[in-house]
C-alpha cells in the first residue's frame, strides 16, 4: 500500500514513497461510503450510514436479486467524503476510487505466455515485470490493467475476465513473479479451487501503476479504506517465501495486512511454492516446532522496512496507538499458527503414504505441545508410538522418538510414574542399539535426570546431568542447543539445592550463550531469564530481579500468548516477587489473571494452580495481617 515517488516505478501495495494528500475530513473511517447512490435509484436518493455487512443486503432489499449491475456498485470505495455518485463504471474509470475487481489466476499465466513465456521472465521480480510490462501496456489510458480490461474487453480476449475479487494476494515486489504464480497455482490445487473462476485482487494488476490516483493516497487513506476494501473481499493470501525467513514479514504494510485480515475477520491462508512447502514440512519435522518460533522471532513490528520513512512512521504510530506492539505481534504469530495447524491437519488427511502421515502426526503433537494444548497432543502421540512399533518394531530410533515424546508429555501433564517408566525404557534401547554417547542417549539421560528432579530425588539427578553436561561438551560442542540445555538444567538443581554459588555462574553463561546464538526472545533464553531471575529472588536481590521477571512475561505474552503456561509462571513469579517487595495490588492482580487462565488451561487441580491459589490466599492472610 506504499506510493512510488514516480511514474518509473511501480505503485504496490509493499513498496512506496509518498505521502503527499491531505485526507478530506468528510471521509468516515468507520464506514465504507457515506452516502450511497445506486444508479437505478437516481429518482429515489436516500443518505445512508451503511456498514460493510450491510451493503449487499442493503442493495438487495432496495433494488430486488435481479438487477446485479447495481448491487455491484456498492464495491467501490470512495477515499475522497463518498459524495460522488457511484456507478460501477464511474469507479472503474476513477483512479481515486478503490475497486475490489481481480482477475482469475488462469489469466495470470496467459500473459506470463504473452510476455514470451518463462524464459522470458524468469529471474524478473513482479516490480520488473511491472516495469517492463504492466506500465507500457496502460500508459495511454492511466489505469489499472484490471480497469483497462474492463473497458476494453477485447484486449483481454474474454468479456466476463473481470469480477469480484475472491482473494488479496499480500507478498512482496522483490519476490521473482514466477514464484509468485507457481505459488498461488500450487494454492489452487490445495484449496480445489478453479483457477479460471476464482480471482485475486493483486496490486501490479488492479491497483494503477501511474502516478496519478491511487499512487497519490495518503496514508490514512490506506489505513481506513483499504481496511473495509479488505473485510469484503474477506480473504487473504500471503505468499511466503522462503518459509523460514519471508521477506513480507519484515514489511511493515504486509504486517499491517496480516494483522488488518486478522482484525477484520478475513480468512487468513499462506500460499507456498512446492518445493518451499516441501522444505518447510521437513524442516518442522526434523526441527520440531522450535524451527516454527526460529521463523516468528524474525517478526518485529518496530524493526520492519518500508521504502517510505514517512509510511513505516504512519504505521508504527498507528500501531502504537491502536494495539501495541506485543499485541499486533501477537495478533500476527495467532494469525500464522492456525494456518501451520490447519496445513498439518489437511496434510494428514490428503497423504496417502503411512510414513509421512506418522511424521506429520508427530510434528502436529509436537506443536500443540509447545502451545500448550495437551488434550489435542496426547492421542497424536499415541497414534505415533503404536504406528511406529508396527511399521519399524519396538526398538527402532523412530519408535524410540514417539516413546520420548509421550514420556515429554506426561512430565508437563505431572503423571511423573507414567513419565519415569517410559524414559528408562527408551534409554535402555538407546544405549544398547545407538551406543552410550549418541545424541539421542544423552537427550535420554538428561529427561530421565528432569523426571527425577521433578519428583525430589535430587542425589538422583544430580550425577546424570553432570555427565550429561561433560559428553554434550565433549560431543556436541559448548554452544550447541543440546549442551545449553544440560547447563540451565544443572544450573537449576543446584539453585533447588540450596548451591547458589554454583547455579548463578552457569545460569548468566546459559543467559549470555542463548541470547548471542538464539535471540533474546527466544523461548530457550527466556527460559534461563526467568531462571537467573529466581535465583536474584532467593538470594533477595529484587530490583534486578523485578526487571528480568517483567522483561521475560512482556516477551512470553508476545510470542506465546497471555494463556501459555510459560507465560503463566512468568506471570506467577513476578507476583510472587511483587509480594515480597510489599506491592501487594499489583500482586493481587497478577495472581488473579494467573489463576483465571491456570484454571481454564490447565484445571482446578494442577498443582500449578493450586500453587497460585495458596500464593494468592497467602497474600491475602499477609496483607490482612499488615493491616491489623
Amino acid at each position: 500500500m506504499e506510493v512510488p515517488p514516480d511514474t518509473s516505478k511501480p505503485f504496490s501495495m509493499d513498496d512506496s514513497s509518498n505521502s503527499q494528500f491531505q485526507l478530506n475530513e468528510a471521509c468516515v473511517p468507520s464506514v465504507i461510503i457515506e452516502n450511497i447512490i445506486l444508479e437505478p435509484m437516481k429518482s429515489d436518493m436516500e443518505e445512508k450510514t451503511i456498514a460493510i455487512p450491510d451493503l449487499k443486503s442493503y442493495a438487495k432489499r432496495k433494488l430486488g436479486n435481479h438487477n446485479d449491475q447495481a448491487i455491484a456498485n456498492v464495491h467501490h470505495f470512495d477515499g475522497a467524503g463518498g459524495k460522488a455518485f457511484l456507478s460501477e463504471k464511474e469507479a472503474m474509470r476513477n483512479v481515486n476510487y478503490f475497486s475490489i475487481k481481480g482477475l482469475p489466476l488462469s489469466h495470470f499465466r496467459k500473459l506470463v505466455k504473452e510476455w514470451g513465456g518463462r524464459d522470458a521472465l524468469r529471474g524478473l521480480t513482479t516490480q520488473d515485470v511491472c516495469t517492463k510490462f504492466i506500465i507500457p501496456m496502460t500508459k495511454a489510458s492511466g489505469l489499472s490493467l484490471c480497469a483497462q480490461y474492463y473497458f476494453d474487453p477485447e484486449e483481454s480476449g474474454h468479456p466476463a475476465l473481470v469480477q469480484d475479487a475472491d482473494w488479496f494476494v499480500s507478498h512482496a515486489w522483490s519476490y521473482q513473479f514466477l514464484d509468485v504464480i507457481a505459488a498461488l497455482n500450487l494454492f489452487c490445487m490445495n484449496e480445489g479451487f478453479d483457477s479460471s473462476t476464482t480471482y485475486f485482487w493483486f496490486d501490479c494488476m488492479t491497483v494503477s501503476q501511474h502516478q496519478y490516483g491511487m499512487a497519490t493516497k495518503t496514508f490514512d487513506w490506506w489505513t481506513t479504506v483499504f481496511r473495509h476494501a479488505l473485510q469484503a473481499i474477506g480473504n487473504v493470501v500471503l505468499v511466503m517465501l522462503p518459509w523460514n525467513d519471508p521477506t513480507p514479514l519484515k514489511r511493515s504494510w504486509c504486517l499491517f495486512e496480516i494483522f488488518t485480515a486478522n482484525d477484520t475477520g478475513s480468512n487468513f491462508k499462506i500460499a507456498m511454492s512446492k518445493q518451499e512447502k516441501e522444505k518447510f514440512l521437513s524442516e518442522l519435522f526434523i526441527g520440531g516446532a522450535s524451527k516454527y518460533y526460529d521463523m516468528l522471532l524474525k517478526i518485529n513490528m518496530e524493526k520492519s522496512e518500508a521504502s517510505c520513512s514517512t509510511d513505516r512512521d504512519h504505521i508504527l504510530a498507528l500501531t502504537q496507538e491502536k494495539i501495541g506492539f506485543r499485541d499486533l505481534h501477537q495478533s500476527v504469530f495467532h494469525t500464522i499458527s492456525n494456518w501451520v495447524i490447519f496445513t498439518l491437519q489437511r496434510q494428514i488427511t490428503v497423504t496417502k503414504d503411512l510414513k509421512e502421515i506418522v511424521n506429520l502426526k508427530s510434528v502436529l503433537g509436537n506443536f500443540y505441545e509447545m502451545h500448550g494444548d495437551h488434550a489435542n497432543a496426547e492421542p497424536l502421540y499415541w497414534q505415533c508410538l503404536k504406528a511406529h512399533k508396527k511399521l519399524f518394531g519396538t526398538e527402532h530410533p523412530s519408535t524410540l522418538v514417539s516413546l520420548n515424546n509421550l514420556a515429554n508429555l506426561y512430565q508437563v501433564q505431572e503423571k511423573y510414574d507414567e513419565a519415569e517408566s517410559l524414559y528408562l525404557q527408551c534409554l535402555q534401547t538407546r544405549k544398547m542399539i545407538l551406543g552410550k554417547e549418541h545424541a539421542d542417549t544423552l537427550n535420554s539421560i538428561n529427561n530421565l535426570a528432569e523426571i527425577y528432579k521433578c519428583q525430589v530425588k535430587y542425589t538422583d539427578a544430580e550425577p546424570l546431568l553432570v555427565s550429561c553436561l561433560q559428553s554434550r561438551r565433549k560431543i556436541l560442542g559448548k554452544d550447541h542447543n543440546d549442551t545449553l540445555m544440560s547447563m540451565n538444567n544443572l544450573a537449576e538443581l543446584y539453585k533447588l539445592q540450596g548451591k547458589e554459588k554454583l547455579a548463578e555462574p552457569l545460569f548468566l553463561q546459559c543467559l549470555s550463550t542463548r541470547s548471542k546464538m538464539l535471540g533474546k526472545e527466544h523461548p530457550d533464553t527466556l527460559q534461563s531469564l526467568n531462571n537467573l531471575a529466581s535465583l536474584y529472588v532467593m538470594q533477595k536481590k529484587y530490583r534486578p530481579a523485578e526487571t528480568l521477571y517483567q522483561d521475560c512475561l512482556e516477551a512470553h505474552k508476545k510470542i506465546l500468548g497471555n494463556e501459555h503456561p510459560r507465560t503463566l509462571q512468568s506471570m506467577n513469579s513476578l507476583a510472587n516477587l511483587y509480594k515480597c517487595e510489599g506491592k501487594y495490588n499489583q500482586a493481587e492482580s497478577l495472581f488473579k489473571d494467573c489463576l483465571t487462565f491456570r484454571k481454564k488451561i490447565l484445571g482446578n487441580e494442577h498443582s500449578d494452580t493450586l500453587a497460585t491459589m495458596k500464593d494468592l490466599e497467602d497474600l491475602h492472610k499477609k496483607y490482612k495481617k499488615r493491616h491489623n
